[in-house]
């Protein structure tokens, strides 16, 4: 009997695909854990030709990179879809400018407090609004304050952080804002002390 490797690859193909979307168990796919592993292995390496941009302009773009071994992929999602991604070496600017200068500036950017990033939109999309995202907010003061402050300082800034998730208007931004602005005049010293 002949073997047929490319309907043998397109089963490989196919389990990698189910443990890699779905969270199929490899050992029901390939007979062990460690047979799938090998036989697929090639996968990792196929290559996936990125999105063509449209030239649309976008109400909202996310940008933000994550780390995989010892490389970065940085991603540019609308909301529904990946716009784009660029394999790098870390967030820095020059890799951020490759996305964008692909795409045309949207009308906002969400994105997280990272200076490659910033300083190549304020270079590539000067005329978009920039709202830092709510879950690197979060991490900031979480790293800084712990999820349980003993200090009154910390705790009431976590609070207000946590308070933030839930604003949705103009009217409950503006209240958010001046609640922040009582905090930060109420811990002003507090804030300037140096330890």
């Amino acid at each position: 009997m002949q073997s047929r490797p490319d309907i043998t690859r397109r089963a490989q193909l196919e389990w990698f695909f189910a443990w890699l979307l779905k969270g199929e168990d490899p050992a029901k796919l390939a007979g062990s854990a460690r047979s799938f592993r090998r036989q697929t292995q090639w996968c990792w390496r196929v290559p996936v030709p990125p999105p063509v941009p449209t030239g649309q302009i976008h109400d909202v773009v996310m940008l933000d990179g994550t780390y995989l071994q010892d490389w970065c992929v940085l991603i540019a999602y609308d909301g529904r879809h990946v716009l784009d991604w660029q394999w790098c070496d870390t967030e820095k600017k020059i890799a951020w400018a490759q996305i964008l200068t692909r795409w045309p500036a949207p009308r906002m950017l969400v994105m997280d407090g990272g200076s490659g990033l910033h300083a190549a939109a304020r270079e590539h999309w000067p005329a978009a609004r920039v709202q830092r995202c709510y879950f690197h907010i979060f991490q900031t003061v979480r790293r800084h304050t712990t999820l349980q402050p003993r200090l009154d300082a910390g705790r009431q800034v976590l609070a207000l952080t946590r308070a933030l998730m839930n604003v949705h208007s103009l009217d409950q931004a503006a209240a958010w804002m001046g609640e922040y602005g009582t905090w930060e005049a109420r811990w002003d010293e507090f804030l300037r002390h140096r330890t």
